[in-house]
């Protein structure tokens, strides 16, 4: 089993890729006025979608960076592969309201709003899943 420090790095690369992306289809967006002259709404919704589980992740791995230990715990593999499964899951189904947009009977930003109902709540158990998994020893 890979070590906890590792765990943390390959969470933080799906994270880091997956809204990275997320992100540049966000800008795309932006630029060719998908959300008319309402752009700030758009970000004023996803930001936060991603933002504080992304400060997490580079708060610890700025922690692990600076931390000298030389003896590094192995990771639950059980703890790992859930906040693996749940991370993607997450930032799959919110890339799934930017690409779902143009198919659905509401605008981008209704779609957005109605979107929230359910990645608020799903949000919350990835980023709990996270943060004991981030802030644990082993």
């Amino acid at each position: 089993m890979p070590t906890i420090k590792q765990c943390r790095q390959r969470l933080a690369i799906i994270w880091l890729i997956c809204s990275g992306i997320l992100f540049v289809i966000l800008i795309v967006q932006t630029i060719f006025k998908h959300y008319g002259e309402k752009a700030a709404e758009a970000w004023s919704w996803f930001l936060p979608m991603i933002m504080p589980t992304l400060g997490l992740i580079i708060a610890v791995l700025v922690r692990d960076f600076r931390d000298a230990t030389t003896e590094v715990p192995a990771a639950s593999r059980f703890m790992y592969v859930l906040c693996a499964l749940l991370s993607i899951s997450y930032l799959f189904v919110l890339g799934l309201t930017f690409l779902l947009s143009p198919f659905s009977p509401w605008t981008p930003l209704e779609l957005m709003k109605q979107a929230s109902l359910y990645l608020g709540p799903f949000q919350g158990i990835v980023a709990g899943a996270l943060g004991a998994f981030f802030v644990s020893k082993s």
